[in-house]
């Protein structure tokens, strides 16, 4: 008993980690991205030949409690279009102490938004994978449980 008890002292006193994502840091992100890609017609022609806009943002829906905004994003080829492709689903969090998925989900983003950037898996893997699929991402579709995980609270009740 007072192994969790101390555990529980030290969740309350200690924040995660600053380099975890929060939830606004999410939306955010998303947005700064929404901003940089979703109008802009092949933004690396080097890397994605052809490729359209391969950016799209959109809010799936809202939470119960706190109204807070479940975001989606679609990378493909011409992601403002519906096209007849594969499609793959990465769901980021569920669970409020899943918070290592937002993390991978947010990295994939930013893995195939940036090619030029370096990271393990190189280009060609890159360009198949958005050429010929929808690769849908939802970094968390509980941010309520997220906020309770770092700590952030909305509600005065809390």
């Amino acid at each position: 008993m007072k192994f969790f008890t101390s555990i529980l002292l030290c969740s309350l006193l200690f924040s995660l980690s600053e380099r975890y994502h929060t939830f606004y840091e999410i939306e955010e992100k998303l947005h700064e991205w929404e901003v940089e890609f979703s109008e802009n017609q092949n933004p690396w022609p080097s890397y994605y030949p052809d490729s359209g806009i391969i950016y799209q943002l959109y809010e799936l829906g809202r939470t119960e409690t706190d109204n807070l905004p479940i975001y989606a994003v679609k990378l493909s080829y011409n992601a403002n279009q519906d096209e007849d492709e594969a499609r793959v689903l990465i769901l980021g969090q569920c669970h409020a102490e899943e918070i290592y998925g937002v993390e991978i989900a947010m990295e994939l983003i930013d893995w195939l938004l940036h090619p030029n950037a370096f990271y393990p898996v190189g280009y060609p893997d890159r360009k198949m994978a958005i050429e010929n699929t929808e690769i849908w991402v939802v970094p968390t579709h509980n941010p309520e449980g997220l906020l309770t995980v770092h700590g952030d609270v909305i509600d005065d009740e809390w």
